[in-house]
C-alpha cells in the first residue's frame, strides 16, 4: 500500500501543476442529431485538434469509431472514455504478460515482476476511478487518477532499473504511460 500512497502523492503534485497550466478549450457548438451514430476516430482527431496527442501513435489503441454524440456531434468525453478503455485493456494485457514472464523468471526477477504486477493492478483501480470521475465531471480526481496510471507504469520501469535485470516490459510501460498522458491531454481540452 505504501507504493500506491507515494505514487498518489506524486500524482497530486503533477495534477496541481496541470490544473494551473491555463484555460481549457471548449467543445464546438452543434445542432441536435442522432445520438446512436458513430464517427471515425480520424475525424475526431481533426475535429478536436487531437493531432498532437495522436501523432505518437497511441491513438491506434482506440476503436475505429466512437459512439456518443452530444447535440449531433461526437463528444470529446466519448473519445476520452474510449482511450480510458484502451488503457485498461493494455494494462490487463500487461498483467497477463507479467504472469507469463513470472513462470520462467528467477526468484530475484520474480520480485521485480511482482512490483510491476502490483502497480498495474493499482492502475486498473485508478482507471475505474477515472471512469467515475468522468461521469461525475470531477476534473481533480480525473487528473490525479490519470497521473497515477502514468506513475504506476513508470514505477515498473524504475523497479527494473534498480535491479540487475533488463526489463522485458519497457515497451509495455511506454505504451501505458503514453495512453495515460493522452487521457490527461484530452481531459485538459474538455470544458468541464
Amino acid at each position: 500500500m505504501g507504493t500506491r500512497n507515494n505514487a498518489l502523492l506524486a500524482v497530486l503534485v503533477v495534477s496541481a501543476v496541470l490544473l494551473s497550466a491555463g484555460p481549457t478549450v471548449a467543445l464546438p457548438e452543434s445542432s441536435v442529431g442522432d445520438s446512436t451514430r458513430t464517427l471515425p476516430v480520424s475525424v475526431l482527431v481533426k475535429r478536436f485538434d487531437l493531432a498532437a496527442v495522436c501523432q505518437d501513435a497511441f491513438c491506434r489503441h482506440l476503436p475505429r469509431s466512437v459512439k456518443g454524440f452530444v447535440k449531433g456531434e461526437p463528444s470529446l468525453i466519448s473519445v476520452l472514455n474510449a482511450e480510458v478503455d484502451a488503457c485498461a485493456k493494455e494494462t490487463k494485457a500487461a498483467i497477463a504478460k507479467v504472469e507469463k514472464l513470472s513462470k520462467a523468471a528467477s526468484s530475484g526477477e520474480k520480485k521485480t515482476l511482482s512490483i510491476c504486477k502490483e502497480n498495474y493492478e493499482f492502475a486498473i483501480d485508478s482507471l475505474e476511478n477515472v471512469r467515475k470521475a468522468i461521469s461525475a465531471r470531477d476534473l481533480g480526481t480525473l487528473n490525479a487518477e490519470l497521473g497515477a496510471v502514468v506513475t504506476y507504469a513508470s514505477t515498473c520501469d524504475d523497479a527494473y532499473s534498480e535491479s540487475k535485470y533488463v526489463s522485458p516490459l519497457t515497451e509495455v510501460d511506454q505504451t501505458l504511460m503514453g495512453l495515460g498522458s493522452n487521457c490527461l491531454e484530452m481531459a485538459a481540452q474538455i470544458d468541464w
